[in-house]
């Protein structure tokens, strides 16, 4: 075994997937402009109907992505991708 394959064995022996449901989160934003807190978020489903989630006024940022992400329609490999809406 050479040496790149014991260090990506060791590397994914030391975080392996642990199975969880994986979501992306799309954000776009100008160059130069600071980037700003999630507020909405929108997730298409298969049937072309969107789901759309509003954070709530005392929700941190992580809790409102963490709802989102468990109440999100998820593709065949198991992940959800939200699109930041302002």
């Amino acid at each position: 075994m050479s040496i790149i394959e014991r260090r990506i064995a060791a590397l994914e022996q030391a975080r392996p997937d642990n199975g969880l449901p994986k979501t992306i989160i799309v954000s776009f934003q100008m160059p130069g402009e600071p980037a700003t807190e999630l507020h909405k978020l929108r997730s298409s489903t298969a049937d072309a109907a969107y789901l759309e989630w509003l954070r709530g006024p005392d929700e941190t940022e992580q809790a409102f992505i963490d709802r989102a992400s468990k109440e999100s329609t998820r593709n065949a490999g198991g992940i959800a991708t939200l699109f930041k809406c302002l």
